[in-house]
């Protein structure tokens, strides 16, 4: 008992000081602490909600976890390319300025 009220304190504690709990695959599992910036480079998490047609399928799969974007919880990427970048998207995988992104051969 002790022990969920504590956890509850954390989440609590988590969403009024802007520190996102990432228990998603959408990237590495832990906290992240939300900060504004007008820049986003390469290697940066944010945070973005899903189409609200994809929205609607993870709606649908019942995953039990409802949000602020279209009713499901915001994903947490890592930028893997900004403007100006080139982005070449082939069998062999995705390329940002001639290098391969991991993990992105088909």
């Amino acid at each position: 008992m002790f022990a969920a009220a504590v956890l509850a304190g954390l989440l609590l504690s988590a969403v009024f000081t802007g520190i996102k709990i990432n228990y998603s695959d959408s990237a590495p599992l832990g906290l992240y602490i939300k900060q504004s910036q007008s820049v986003v480079e390469t290697g940066d998490f944010v945070e973005a909600c899903m189409p609200a047609e994809v929205a609607g399928i993870l709606r649908e799969a019942n995953r039990g976890i409802t949000g602020r974007c279209h009713g499901t919880m915001p994903v947490v990427k890592q930028v893997v390319a900004v403007e100006g970048d080139v982005i070449e998207v082939r069998d062999g995988g995705v390329r940002v300025n001639g290098k391969i992104i991991p993990n992105t051969r088909r």
